[in-house]
């Protein structure tokens, strides 16, 4: 009797996950796992499903090509050829043949972003178009995660179970909430109801300073039946890893385990039943910055999502969509100033309804709740707020290729001013040139996060103070950008993009990390211009590359706003020259950067070094399905840091064993 594999796969990436094993120990692991041949590999079934998906959405980029659909630019499938180069898409494919493994991996290649923190084991943030961190918002298939008590760390969103990753930079409070103040990044999981034939994919990997990584994605469907009648169809995906790392600084160990599950249930064609969740537990060690360094600083976090949802559509021009998600962010620190244990509670529940009222009107809309809770144990810190945000959009197209939106959301929260955003959207999209235009204008408000909270102008740092007991104000954004996307048939084709923007915002929050106290700034600037070419040669080349001119300054003072380069520039180029062969090479350049420089008694502003940070990435196929790759980080071994006193690690090698199926 044939042996049943599966089962054997499955407990060899149990003891992997669970386990503390050498690099070698994982590598055969993975290495002896046999699922059956039969299955179509992953990522090319992804690719498929994809593609499928976005042919009643999507134009033809070039001959036997479909453009990608996104749903982050109006939370409505959209075909990514006809929106602005605002958005931008990363697919599953992309990801694991360039060994991008967290979301500041991806974000460091893109333009109008720049990453703190570049190595997983640094706490990560995020600046969009130079605005702060915290006004970028981050989503699971539209659930807003949990940031907990500061930023969200980048470095702790990983790609497991991911089909894609897609990003819209500018303000989109009107249609996303709040939050998005400077843009939102939708991390969009495998849809098993999509796929053809069950897929995954196995991965194990170790190298420099300790480092072992091993990962799982698995997704498959089929339908139930009962005495021959059909139940409908469910399907399932997960995605699962396990890393740690000794760090190359003493003290920068780190460990994290995540787990990324989704479950589909479509009884019929009108109704569709999903659960989501996603876990991540991180522990790194606390190096501090090289004038004050720690041997014994830790911090520990956990990130929770739960997330039931249902999709109606009782016709073909309307759809119901609703969801509740709970999150929770676990957040300890044990240091010298004695600790800290934060824990951030989240309740959200949305409902959003498309209708298409005709051929040239579509009307999209929703309503959101949210319930925040926070716990600051130890100090008695304790405290919630509600929001209630109903929200509005109209979509014309009047004539071919000509796209017309406006929105509204009134912002109702329970310790705050209310407020009322409103975005105005045109793109025109010429067929037979293959031209892109698009304009937009839009207005956010953004409401200071309970890490901003904890710098109270009034009452400092650590103080048992909550809602409405604070100074600060919330942060608003006047926006616009107007841009220009060119796709010109030479050779493979041929993808250019420009934006002009600017971000005008009142009551910014800033810090004076001498007083551990936050401020408003009355008016802060930023603006700049984002450029994108993507240029494939031949089937089996492509040379890719971004650049961006950012100014960020303190209207007030006229002072720059630190950790804003002025400029910033990536080049890459990927070549399979035969179907088994893939490798790339991408370097980013990083000019004009300052920062404070904070010593025991005084802080200064210095500049940072200029950089350039290189990354090379090769895959060898075996036969069956089996691979070999490699990667190297910071190839010219660049000695540079993106926050003053903390220097980035130096070059670092990789290599493993992937198995596609």
């Amino acid at each position: 009797m044939k042996q049943d594999n599966s089962s054997t796969a499955g407990a060899s990436v149990a003891r992997v996950l669970t386990g503390r094993f050498s690099a070698q120990k994982i590598l055969r692991a993975a290495a002896v796992m046999a699922l059956p041949a039969t299955l179509a590999p992953w990522g090319e079934t992804l690719r498929a499903a994809e593609n499928e998906q976005a042919r009643t959405h999507a134009s033809e980029t070039k001959a036997g090509e479909i453009a990608p659909v996104v749903v982050v630019a109006s939370r409505m499938p959209e075909s990514l050829a006809e929106l602005s180069p605002s958005v931008s898409y990363v697919d599953a494919v992309q990801l694991a043949d360039a060994g991008n493994y967290s979301l500041a991996d991806v974000l460091r290649v893109q333009a109008g972003f720049q990453t703190l923190g570049d190595a997983t084991g640094n706490t990560g943030s995020v600046f969009t178009r130079g605005l702060e961190s915290r006004m970028t918002l981050f989503t699971l298939d539209g659930r807003r995660l949990n940031p907990g008590f500061s930023n969200f760390d980048v470095n702790t969103l990983g790609t497991d179970n991911l089909a894609s990753i897609q990003i819209m930079r500018g303000a989109t409070s009107t249609i996303h909430g709040a939050d998005a103040a400077a843009g939102v990044i939708d991390l969009r999981t495998v849809d098993p109801l999509a796929l053809d034939k069950p897929s995954g994919l196995i991965s194990a990997e170790g190298g420099s300073n300790g480092y072992m990584r091993s990962s799982l994605n698995y997704a498959a469907n089929d339908e139930i039946k009962h005495n021959g009648k059909s139940l409908g169809k469910l399907g399932a995906s997960v995605g699962t890893s396990w890393t740690e790392s000794d760090g190359w600084r003493p003290n920068s160990d780190y460990r994290a385990i995540s787990l990324l599950p989704r479950l589909d249930y479509r009884p019929n064609d009108k109704v569709l039943i999903n659960f989501i969740a996603r876990y991540n537990s991180y522990e790194s060690g606390m190096p501090g910055d090289t004038s004050t360094p720690s041997a014994t600083d830790r911090f520990r976090s956990e990130n929770l999502l739960l997330s039931p949802g249902v999709t109606l559509s009782p016709s073909e021009n309307l759809e119901l969509a609703f969801h509740y998600s709970y999150t929770q962010n676990d957040y300890k620190v044990d240091d010298s100033w004695g600790g800290d244990h934060n824990i951030a509670d989240g309740h959200e529940a949305a409902l959003q309804a498309r209708w298409r009222i005709n051929d040239t009107l579509l009307l999209n809309g929703g309503y959101t709740y949210e319930k925040r809770i926070y716990d600051r144990a130890g100090q008695h810190y304790h405290g919630r707020y509600d929001s209630n945000t109903p929200w509005l959009q109209l979509q014309a197209t009047p004539l071919k290729g000509l796209l017309l939106s406006i929105a509204g959301r009134y912002n109702q929260f329970s310790d705050y001013k209310d407020a009322v955003t409103g975005e105005a959207n045109i793109s025109y999209r010429i067929e037979h040139t293959r031209t892109t235009l698009h304009a937009r204008a839009a207005n956010a408000y953004n409401v200071p996060d309970i890490g901003t909270l904890s710098y109270d102008t009034t009452y400092g740092y650590g103080t048992p103070s909550f809602f409405p007991s604070h100074n600060l104000e919330p942060e608003k954004n006047l926006a616009w950008e107007i841009g220009i996307k060119q796709e010109i048939p030479l050779l493979e084709g041929l993808t250019l993009g420009a934006v002009l923007f600017q971000n005008r915002v009142t009551d910014l929050i800033q810090w004076d990390w001498a007083t551990r106290t936050g401020y408003n700034v009355n008016k802060a600037r930023t603006q700049g211009i984002e450029l994108n070419a993507d240029l494939r040669l031949n089937t089996h080349f492509r040379l890719y590359g971004n650049a961006t001119v950012l100014n960020a300054e303190n209207r007030q003072t006229r002072d720059r706003l630190v950790r804003r380069p002025d400029f910033s520039v990536t080049l890459g180029i990927e070549h399979t020259p035969t179907t088994a062969l893939t490798a790339g090479l991408s370097v980013t350049y990083i000019h004009g950067i300052e920062d404070n420089l904070f010593t025991a008694s005084t802080s200064r502003r210095v500049d940072l070094r200029n950089y350039a940070y290189a990354r090379l990435y090769a895959s060898y196929r075996l036969a069956h399905g089996m691979e070999i790759f490699g990667r190297i980080e910071n190839l010219f071994d660049t000695q540079y840091s993106v926050v003053a006193g903390y220097p980035a690690p130096p070059i670092s090698a990789y290599a493993g064993l992937r198995y596609r199926f």
